[in-house]
């Protein structure tokens, strides 16, 4: 889904919540597309891989509504 990035974190919320996608998949979704532009922007001190797996974790025991989505 592209169109990750266009989404309020309350619309990507909602796909979790209803199972049409994951919290991991969102994660991957970013994690990619930062690193793909960090060269030109260079806004990142550092890109955490490990977001996903932390993410996966969510997916499968969540806590709050927000846990594993990025922020």
């Amino acid at each position: 889904m592209a169109e990750f990035d266009q989404m309020s974190l309350l619309q990507l919320r909602g796909l979790v919540r209803r199972r049409e996608v994951s919290r991991s998949e969102i994660a991957s979704f970013f994690l990619e597309r930062a690193a793909a532009r960090q060269d030109d922007l260079n806004a990142f001190l550092c890109l955490r891989e490990e977001i996903v797996e932390e993410a996966a974790a969510a997916d499968r025991e969540p806590g709050s509504p927000l846990d594993g989505l990025p922020l």
